[in-house]
C-alpha cells in the first residue's frame, strides 16, 4: 500500500530554465511585434497623406486605430514565428 502512490513528475533545472527562456523570448517577441505595429500604422497613416491610390488609413477614430494596431500585431506575429 505505501508504494500504491503515483509517481512524482521529475523535471531537471535544465528544462525549468529552458521553459522559461521560452516563455521570455515569446514575450520579448510579442512586445517588438507591438512596436514594429505602432510604427507601421504611423508610418502607413503619414504614406497616406502624399499617396492618394493607397487605401485610406483614418486614424482619427480610436477603435479603427486600435483595430489596425491589433491587425499589424497579428501580422508581424505570424510573420516571426
Amino acid at each position: 500500500m505505501m508504494n500504491s502512490t503515483a509517481a512524482r513528475f521529475k523535471m531537471s533545472k535544465i528544462e525549468k530554465e529552458t521553459n522559461k527562456q521560452i516563455v521570455l523570448v515569446f514575450i520579448v517577441q510579442v512586445i517588438c511585434c507591438f512596436i514594429a505595429a505602432l510604427i507601421g500604422t504611423f508610418m502607413q497613416y503619414d504614406l497616406n497623406k502624399s499617396t492618394t491610390y493607397l487605401g485610406r488609413v483614418d486614424l482619427s477614430n480610436a477603435a479603427r486605430f486600435v483595430l489596425t494596431v491589433v491587425k499589424q500585431t497579428g501580422t508581424w506575429i505570424l510573420i516571426f514565428t
